[in-house]
């Protein structure tokens, strides 16, 4: 279960919210390193609105872990899906079966590096007291 710790009158929906996404990714990151499955390559991900590319960054930075985020246009999406799977399915590929799609890549920032590794050390210590 999810549990807020410290919580104050000053705190807003916007800070569960944002605790609610940063508990999400300490998880995929434990898990991760629990697994050693970097070996897959970056992680892959749509984020729709109101989040935004500042979200994702967060989120790269606390797997430690660079991310491909891909634009949330649910057309382009499906379209991309459906010219890979047909052209799996016809054998052939060709760099012009795919409607364009807008992609970035992210690291993780250098700025931000050193507290969510603090933080996620102290995720992994509270996680494995907890776990039966």
């Amino acid at each position: 279960g999810l549990q807020f710790v410290g919580l104050t009158s000053a705190h807003s929906d916007a800070h569960l919210i944002r605790a609610t996404f940063e508990s999400q990714a300490y998880a995929i990151r434990s898990w991760r390193d629990q697994t050693a499955i970097d070996g897959l390559g970056p992680i892959r991900a749509t984020f729709s609105q109101p989040w935004d590319i500042s979200c994702a960054q967060v989120l790269c930075d606390i797997i430690a872990a660079p991310i491909f985020v891909i634009d949330e246009d649910e057309a382009a999406l499906a379209a991309l899906g459906a010219a890979v799977a047909l052209a799996r399915d016809l054998d052939i590929s060709s760099p012009n079966a795919a409607p364009h799609v807008t992609a970035w890549q992210l690291t993780p920032s250098s700025q931000t590096a050193t507290l969510y590794h603090t933080h996620a050390r102290i995720h992994s210590r509270i996680q494995s007291k907890l776990d039966f």
